[in-house]
């Protein structure tokens, strides 16, 4: 039987329930930005550096230090910084859009696939579970959100195109998501290869616009040709990892690790189960998923066809060793929600149940987390506020900073590069890390307590330099009299 015939039949979520249920995901996220789980870190500054640097005309293809990671979405936090000023609040919220249209994407993929009621639902449940997703989404690491979109409206699109061959528009959309979603990253595969598939093996009459999805998909990916072209395709060349595991070790970690926070069964980071007994409630998750492409139509053939590819395309890239929140099966979640709607949505109690653990689960992991997530450096956490840190380095005039990566781009950022802050560690970009050294008296900034602090101040000594030293809110910062650089100092005493 037709699964979205069959779907008319199955409770559909009302829309004030709908209502609820999306303000409630709207009250989760304020709860993370207004507590410890809010604070700025330095790979989201970087983002917002870039975006800042994109409305003065600098222009990088990819994030700062690296040859993957593209900067498409940082046009996003560009044109919103163009309208209300950069800033915190605003470089977290394009995160939270870019979640809310994934969102809205899912129940429109879901429309088309398993049925309204399930679609509602899946929408519902990519809207406020699992914790780190939630959490995620507020945190702008630049292509994680903007890949899901971009793939989910070339799901959207092969769908609408399988319905009408004739709409070519639907094709050249596709093909500009598929490039963008490249450009961005290598991840728009999960939702490239199995569209790809699908089309071939039930739709061939819509290969006829395979010339305007390839043209769609060069422009798209215009700024990532043109950048290898220049430098030889240094795309490819990754860098190493520190943990090196085969194919089979990276599918291990997805089974073991990954999909249980995926799930929301285990807590990010810690990665400990979230109450005894989870790891059963795991696998019968696990076993309705698969129970939901049980019997499928053909538009759900594509998202069987997604959700059974996506693991072995998961254990190419080298990156996936690491699990931390699950980043990486984010890609997963709006196909496997999809089935999982297929299956609540047999009972109204069962989908509200869903919805209300959902919920629960979110509020109990979101606590969970705040150890695993506040700011860090090496080796001694710094305070969440640089106000007391900013006050005091403008009222010296030291406006130029060497410290750790973890404070660094966060210092720049929210002073408006009135600070600029380099990592003595993993600088990033160029021009920062040339104005500190050639500044004839920068400031070192160590979190107080750091073991480092003392070896900082032992080679400062055995060098005869003095330097001024001063403690604002739990930062210590020191001021050689002279340009002492990273070089000239052991690594033990660096922060």
């Amino acid at each position: 039987m037709n699964v979205t015939r069959r779907a008319s039949a199955e409770w559909v979520i009302p829309t004030p329930l709908v209502v609820v249920v999306v303000v409630a995901g709207l009250v989760l996220r304020a709860w993370c930005l207004h507590g410890r789980l809010g604070t700025l870190d330095s790979d989201e500054a970087g983002v917002g550096l870039i975006a800042r640097h994109l409305l003065h005309g600098e222009f990088r293809a990819f994030f700062w230090g690296q040859h993957y990671g593209g900067t498409a979405g940082a046009f996003l936090e560009a044109a919103v910084f163009g309208v209300v000023g950069s800033s915190v609040i605003a470089l977290k919220s394009v995160q939270i859009v870019l979640a809310a249209g994934a969102a809205v994407l899912v129940w429109l993929v879901g429309r088309r696939t398993v049925g309204e009621g399930a679609a509602r639902l899946a929408a519902l449940l990519f809207w406020i579970a699992p914790a780190s997703y939630v959490w995620w989404s507020t945190k702008d690491r630049l292509f994680y959100w903007p890949g899901v979109v971009l793939g989910l409206v070339i799901v959207l699109c092969a769908l609408r195109l399988a319905e009408r061959p004739t709409r070519w528009a639907d094709a050249a959309v596709m093909g500009v998501a598929a490039g963008l979603g490249w450009w961005a990253t290598p991840q728009i595969l999960y939702y490239v290869v199995p569209v790809g598939l699908w089309l071939l093996a039930f739709h061939r009459r819509t290969l006829r616009w395979l010339p305007v999805v390839v043209v769609g998909a060069v422009l798209g990916a215009a700024p990532w040709l043109a950048s290898n072209l220049q430098n030889g395709f240094w795309s490819f060349d990754l860098p190493a990892q520190p943990v090196h595991m085969g194919y089979a070790g990276h599918l291990s970690v997805l089974v073991h690790r990954s999909l249980p926070l995926a799930y929301g069964l285990r807590v990010a980071y810690s990665e400990r189960w979230l109450f005894p007994g989870a790891v059963v409630v795991y696998l019968l998750v696990v076993l309705l998923t698969v129970v939901g492409g049980v019997r499928p139509s053909r538009p759900v053939l594509l998202v069987v066809t997604a959700a059974v590819l996506f693991p072995f395309i998961y254990a190419i890239s080298p990156f996936t060793w690491f699990a931390g929140e699950a980043r990486y099966v984010l890609f997963a979640a709006p196909f496997l929600v999809l089935l999982l709607g297929r299956v609540f949505t047999a009972h109204r109690w069962i989908a509200l149940g869903a919805l209300g653990l959902a919920i629960a689960g979110t509020v109990a992991r979101l606590s969970a987390m705040r150890p695993y997530v506040e700011p860090y450096a090496p080796d001694v956490q710094p305070p969440v506020a640089l106000g007391p840190l900013v006050e005091d380095l403008e009222a010296g005039h030291h406006t130029r900073v060497f410290t750790d990566y973890w404070i660094a781009y966060r210092l720049s950022f929210q002073t408006r590069e009135r600070i600029i802050a380099t990592p003595v560690v993993a600088s990033r970009y160029v021009p920062y890390d040339q104005k500190v050294r050639s500044s004839p008296h920068p400031a070192w900034v160590f979190v107080a307590g750091s073991k480092a602090l003392d070896s900082f101040r032992a080679a400062l000594q055995q060098r005869n330099i003095n330097a001024s030293e001063s403690h604002p809110g739990g930062f210590v910062v020191l001021v050689p009299d002279r340009n002492v650089r990273p070089e000239e100092l052991p690594a033990g005493a660096l922060p």
